[in-house]
């Protein structure tokens, strides 16, 4: 229902550093799609008590990546 009227949900997926995953139920780390530097990307972080928008993130690290559509 909610989702039809734009809410977008973007579900706890941790995040991996070589083949450890850590945190898979308590942290969203999602890729943007803006670039930051030569190895960094912006990504958004957030946990139970925080939310960091435009942070920036390794890209050796894993992220999730979901798309989602702006409608204006």
């Amino acid at each position: 229902e909610m989702e039809r009227h734009g809410a977008v949900f973007l579900p706890a997926a941790g995040g991996r550093l070589g083949s450890t995953v850590g945190r898979s139920e308590s942290i969203g780390n999602y890729w943007s799609s803006t670039i930051a530097n030569d190895v960094q990307s912006y990504g958004l972080l957030f946990s139970n008590d925080k939310i960091i928008p435009n942070n920036p993130l390794y890209r050796r690290q894993a992220r999730s990546v979901r798309l989602v559509q702006d409608v204006e």
